[in-house]
Formats: C-alpha cells, structure tokens, sequence
C-alpha cells in the first residue's frame, strides 16, 4: 500500500473545480525490469533472441489537429500573424500534404509508456535537480486570500503582528530601492529612510489634487515631492494596519518636502491609495541580488498573464522582501509575488525517483542521465531502440485536409501554460471534508511539508468531442493588430488519415509488448496528440499492425526479407503484450498489501488512464472546461476531483472504497466502466435464484462494482455450512432506498436473503 497520501474528491458539487484535464496517480513503486550490464552496448548487432521490425500506424484525426508547421528560417522573426508560412500544419514543403511528426508521435508513446510501466515521473542527479519535471520555486501572491494556508504564510513573512488584530502593514522586512546593474551582477540601492521607512502612501484625491497623472501599472517618469510621515495605526476591520501616509504631495520642491517616485499598483475594486518611494540613497551600499532569485523574478515577470504588469527594469523603483541578511525576492508593486519554499518536484517520493536502474521507458527510448556510462547501467547517455518515421497523409473526406472557408486557418483561444501555482489541483489534497470555507483552510500547498502531500501524478487532457468550430475556440477573424497573446493556425480537420511507422531493434519480449499496448489501446481510447488539447483538438485514432523480421534469414541473401508472416506475427503480439501485462499486475499485486486485482487494466491507476483516454464515454463538455474569473469560480480554491469523480465514479485508487475479498471469492469476466474486457472477483452477473428457503441472514460488505451500480458482497454462514459467495447488484436508485437505510461503501452489513432474494438489509452495527 502506498505510504503517502491519496487525493479526495469532495462529495459536494460546489467544492469541485472543472479543467479540461485530469491526472494519472503516481506510481505505488517502481518497475525495474532486468536488463544486461551495460544497455548501452550492443547496438552494433542484432540479437537473434529479440525483436526486430515494424509497426505501421494507421491514423485517423478524431478532431481538428495541429503541429506547427516547421518554417522557413527568414520567417523566424517574422509576426505569426502576418507569416502564412508559420501558420501552416506541418509539412514536408507542399503545405497540402499535411505531416504528423515522429518525434511528436515518439513523445505521446513514451509517456504513456511511462505510465503503463510504472516508469519514473523524474530523476534526481548527483546535485539533486530534477529532470523532467518543473524543480523550480514557484511564485505566488495569496495577500488577498489569508483563509488559504498559503495566504497565511505570505502575510506571516509581509506583516508584522504588535497585538491582538493590529498589525504593521507590511512589516519591517519589506522595503523600496532601485534596481541596479553592474555587469552580470543586479543589485538594489535601498531607498532613503524618514521616520524609520523607505516609502509611504498617499490618497487617490491628493494626487489628483496636486495635478499630477497616474496610471496603473506605472511609474511617473518625473520626480514628485512629499510630506514624511512615520507609521501610524489605521482603523480598520476587521483588524487596525499601521503605515506611513502622508497628507502632502506636489509636483514642485517645497519646505519640509522630500523627492520622491510615485508607483502606481493595478486595479482593484477596495485600492485608495498609490505609494511614494524615497530617493535612492547613495550613502548605503546597494545589496546583490542573488542570481537565483533574479533568475526566478525575470522568468515570473514575463509570464503572459492577459492583464497589464509593470516589468521592473534598471533605474526604476522596486519593492523587497529581505530575509536571513539577503534578499528574499522582489516584486514592482508593494504587496508583491512571492516564491514558495518547495518545487513540484519536492512532492515526489524518494522511493519512486531512485537513481539505481534504468526504467522501461528509459531503456527502450534512451535516456540522458548525470555521470559516466562507466559508472553503472544507468549512468551517462545512451540511445534507444524505438524509432518514429513522420506520419504522410493519405486521404481526407472530399480530398480536401483543411476546412475551405480562410484558407483552413483560425485563431483559437488563448490558453497560456500550465499553472502549477493552482495547488488545489496539483497537488494531493487529502481532506476535503467540511463546508466551502473550511476545505479551503485544509488544503495543502508548496509550503507543507512532504510527508503532508505529493503531486498528482501524471498530466493528461479529456477527449472533448468534436464540436462546432467555434467551440474550439477556434475564431475565424484574424487577431487584431494589438494582440500580442493570440495566434493563427491551419488545423488539419476530422477525418484525415495518415500513414506512419515505427521501427524498432532489439527489443525484448517484454519491451515489445509495452510499446505494443501503448499504441494499441483497447476498444473506445484514443491517443491526445498535438495542440490545442484544452480546446478539444488532437484526439486520434491510431491503428498498429504488426511487422517482425527473422536477422538470420533477413542477411542470408541481397533477395531475403526475413518478413514473418501475417499471423506469426500477430501471435508474437498478443503472447508480447500478454506477458507485459501480466508482469506489471504482478508488479502492482506485490506492491500493495490489498486489495490485489486480477487484469492489467484493473490496476487502480490504470483505470485512471483508461477514463482520461476513453472517447466513446467521456464527461460532458461543461465539466471539462476552464473555469471563469469573471464570475469568480476561483474564489473558494475548489479543488479538482479524480477521474473517476468527475464520469460520476467512486475512486478505484482510494483503497478504503474497496473491500477485500474473501480467499475463496470465484472470479469473472467483468466489462470494465472503459469497455475493457478484464479478469476481475468477483463476478458481475447475480447468481440463479434456487428454490425458496427459510429466511437466513448472513455477513456481507458494501462494494461499488461497476458505474451507476452497487454491489452487495454476501458471505456468511447457515447450518454449519458456507454460503456460496454471491454479487447482488442494485441500481444506484434503488439500494439506497432498500428499507430506508443509508449506507457508505467498503462498510458491513447485514443481509437476509430468502432464498437468494434480497428482502432487507441493514448496517451491521446497528
């Protein structure tokens, strides 16, 4: 069973956050499949013992696609509004004969490798930075949120408390200057002090009064004078803030005033006041800026955030955070972003980052890691064994792979990166019991410690249907001449086909059959391919068949192909992907304690992939989608549910939903919420009814089974013999109401049966 935390869907509706995408759990533990010494040798030959040959992929677009077409470099630095060449799908130089991209096909195969074989989410080198995955302090700013832990936090390190509800706003660590450069090296010239602080606030009115212009997000360029002012309380509710305000600001020198730079914040609906900063005061010695911290502040000063933002450059006046004889961080504004102690990659458990032993995905793809290939079978670089030929196109309905109207081209919504920042969703969030306000006070953030959470696991997007265009977001205007944010594509449309391969060399049985069931997914999944997921675009259907080559009989002569035959090799296909199958539940069966399962796709995490992936049942669109800022959706901090949650499910990796089965329970072959045929206990099907007997009651435990049904796992004893383990399988609708009890999963009952006809049940315990 897994050591760390497993994340909880809240049970109520208006405590759940929509997304368009969802996440695989982590692993339980590794899969380190045995391999030679030295992977990395051997590649001059080909082994008799393995697998050589092909795969031909057959793919069809589900929806609209896209990849960005590889352009010509004199339209580098050219606007992708008014480059034609950077709008097109990519292409082999005729822009009507679309391509789909091996090393993009390479990338979505891998990763679902990665999942399928309990592959690492990272590494850790010998410096202990992570490899693939974000190990960088994220930034936040939660100033206006102190219901949130992390809202605690920032006004722990920006306020000081003097007494019960009255607080220094901001505390003493946070002061002004100015940015400074001296080579590589940026600094901040501290701002001069009056009255014990660097800055102080004045009034909406007062500025307006003495004439001067301000607008948001800015500094005015010439210099304004003040009145000083010490820090003084402020009543307010529900606590009373001390500051410095003045009453007094000209754009003229005066008697008693001071020269200072008047910053302006952004909008907001409760702001009264802009803020002053004194002159750069050239008797104190400027303070370095430590590399990483300015590091961190450009990469979180470019971000596209859709609204105006101030980007502090030299000259101009700052605000610090100054921590520990250093600074901390820095930002344009007073109340500024901040970075978090820890990085997602902090939220990973050791024991599934090992760095002895390389991983399935890793052997079969490469792998780049830290040291010497003399150092170990993992260690250093070494090529893979799988290799993916661009898929050509091969037809589309009317001949036609792009829409007629604009040439094929649109510009979808904009979507921006991830945000990790979104913790509620990122991260495992374990209680989620209470009300709105109190789930919000429970979440865990970058600022808890990692034996409270760990990441989510592996991010993939919902299939979302083909809709109308327009609910893409795929707009047919161009974007305006001032739009820096949005983009123009030509999307291949649904139904064009396409014709790829995969070649591969010495690979196991094993090896063969992972990359098998990554391509070959079972019945209603598809592959997510391409651009624009959120939106919709790049679900595909791809299509494997199978090509192996006997090297014996291949370099016996010039005329030899080696080719084996159609159903041989069929047959090496299903036996290769059984054994990997059966190698993995066994992995995962050794893994955790209870409950064991019986079929590769019953693994808990792997139904997880299965949902994500299923195109014939997936959530409506409304439940896959972006939430809104205006209105507020974020306000509350909901917290995304699993998978299984969001298509209506009980969560088949919350192990205390399941219960464990008795030694002697008879098996089945159930159909899967997916359509995935797999061996499961117990059956699905109720037992036949026998002839009437007298009313027994017997033992028995609650058990979700299948979606929209409950199971009643009976198993009890009646004159001195074992009654034969049955299912009795009820709608939702109706179990609930069986003799107005209300029941929780996994929890025992009591049930009398006449006959094998269910006539009450009852919890055990009452």
């Amino acid at each position: 069973m897994t050591k760390w935390p497993q994340h909880q869907s809240p049970a109520d509706s208006r405590q759940r956050a929509k997304a368009p995408y969802n996440f695989v759990p982590l692993p339980e533990a590794l899969f380190l499949p045995k391999l030679e010494a030295k992977p990395f040798e051997g590649h001059s030959w080909l082994d008799q013992s393995r697998f050589h040959g092909w795969l031909e992929l057959d793919i069809t677009t589900e929806t609209a696609t896209y990849t960005r077409a590889a352009y010509p470099p004199d339209q580098e630095n050219i606007d992708v509004k008014k480059s034609a060449p950077r709008q097109e799908h990519y292409h082999h130089g005729d822009p009507s004969q679309p391509v789909l991209p091996g090393s993009s096909l390479r990338g979505m195969i891998r990763s679902l490798v990665e999942i399928l074989s309990y592959s690492r989410i990272t590494r850790r080198g010998p410096d202990e930075k992570a490899t693939r995955l974000l190990d960088k302090k994220l930034v936040h700013r939660f100033v206006a949120d102190p219901q949130t832990p992390a809202g605690k936090q920032y006004q722990k390190r920006f306020l000081r408390e003097r007494q019960s509800k009255q607080f220094d706003y901001p505390g003493p660590n946070v002061l002004a200057g100015y940015i400074e450069r001296s080579g590589q090296v940026v600094y901040i010239r501290p701002a001069e002090q009056h009255h014990g602080v660097t800055f102080v606030r004045v009034d909406f009115s007062l500025v307006r009064a003495a004439g001067i212009f301000a607008k948001d997000n800015q500094v005015v360029e010439d210099p304004v004078f003040v009145q000083p002012a010490s820090a003084a309380l402020h009543e307010t509710r529900p606590v009373s803030l001390y500051y410095a305000k003045t009453n007094t600001i000209s754009k003229q020198p005066g008697q008693g005033l001071v020269r200072g730079r008047l910053v302006c914040s952004g909008p907001m609906g409760t702001k009264k006041m802009h803020t002053v900063v004194y002159a750069p005061d050239n008797k104190q010695q400027p303070i370095p800026i430590p590399r990483e911290v300015w590091a961190a502040f450009e990469e979180d000063r470019e971000l596209q955030r859709g609204i105006p933002y101030r980007k502090v450059t030299v000259g101009q006046p700052c605000f610090y955070l100054y921590e520990g004889g250093r600074i901390a961080f820095l930002g344009p504004n007073l109340f500024f972003r901040i970075p978090y102690p820890r990085s997602p990659a902090d939220f990973v458990p050791d024991e599934i980052v090992r760095r002895e032993g390389l991983d399935l995905a890793e052997a079969m793809f490469g792998s780049v890691n830290p040291g010497d290939r003399k150092d170990g079978a993992d260690a250093g670089a070494h090529r893979g064994r799988v290799f993916f030929d661009d898929a050509v196109f091969t037809s589309a309905p009317d001949g036609k792979p792009y829409w007629d109207d604009h040439v094929g081209r649109r510009t979808p919504a904009i979507l921006s990166t991830p945000k990790p920042t979104s913790y509620q969703h990122y991260l495992v969030q374990s209680d989620v019991s209470g009300d709105v306000r109190t789930q919000k006070a429970k979440l865990k953030t970058y600022y808890s410690s990692r034996n409270e959470t760990v990441i989510r696991g592996h991010k993939l997007y919902w299939h979302r249907g083909e809709p109308p265009q327009n609910e893409y977001g795929l707009d047919k205007r161009e974007p305006g001449e001032n739009d820096t944010q949005r983009t123009v594509i030509r999307p291949v449309r649904r139904g064009v086909t396409f014709k790829g391969k995969v070649r591969f060399e010495n690979l196991t049985k094993l090896e063969l059959g992972a990359l098998l069931t990554a391509l070959d997914l079972p019945e209603g999944l598809r592959h997510r391919f391409g651009m624009g997921k959120p939106l919709g675009m790049g679900s595909i259907h791809v299509r494997p068949t199978l090509h192996l080559v006997n090297p014996t009989q291949r370099y016996r002569s010039l005329s030899e192909t080696g080719l084996l035959g159609a159903k041989e090799s069929a047959a090496q296909a299903e036996e290769a992907k059984n054994l990997f199958q059966k190698e993995i539940e066994d992995h995962y069966n050794g893994t955790v304690e209870s409950p064991k399962v019986r079929g590769f796709w019953s693994i808990p995490r792997l139904d997880a992939l299965c949902t994500l992936l299923n195109w014939e049942e997936r959530p409506d669109a409304r439940e896959t989608r972006y939430m809104t800022i205006e209105p507020n959706e974020y306000k509350h901090r909901p917290v995304l549910p699993t998978p299984a949650a969001v298509m209506g499910r009980p969560d088949p990796f919350v192990q205390s939903f399941i219960p464990k089965l008795p030694e002697n329970a008879h098996t089945g072959s159930v159909t899967s919420p997916h359509g995935v045929r797999a061996d499961r206990a117990p059956a699905a099907e109720p037992a036949p009814k026998p002839a009437e007997a007298p009313r027994r009651a017997v033992g028995g435990r609650i058990a979700f089974f299948r979606q929209g049904q409950v199971g009643i796992l009976v198993d009890g004893e009646t004159s001195s013999r074992k009654v034969k383990l049955d299912l009795t399988v009820f709608p939702l609708t109706e179990w609930k109401k069986i003799d107005g009890n209300q029941f929780r999963q996994g929890r025992p009952v009591t049930i009398e049966l006449s006959g094998s006809t269910m006539i009450r049940v009852v919890p055990k315990d009452r």
